[in-house]
């Protein structure tokens, strides 16, 4: 797994906006800057993100079956 995470932040550095529409990136609705308003999808596991100006913070890693809960 770690290395599925660890490719998954290498496209997080070059295309966090999913300009180039190649990967599985997705901005949620309805969630506020500071809750991670993007996902990037890979296998069963989820990275929520937001991007502030240039930077990219990841808030955490989970399970799809867990990384939506409140």
């Amino acid at each position: 797994m770690l290395s599925k995470i660890e490719a998954a932040v290498e496209v997080l550095k070059h295309d966090p906006h999913n300009l180039e529409r190649t990967h599985l990136i997705k901005k949620l609705e309805g969630v506020r800057p500071g809750e991670g308003q993007w996902r990037i999808r890979f296998s069963n596991y989820r990275i929520l993100y937001d991007i502030l100006e240039k930077d990219v913070v990841l808030y955490f890693v989970a399970d799809r079956k867990e990384a939506y809960k409140k």
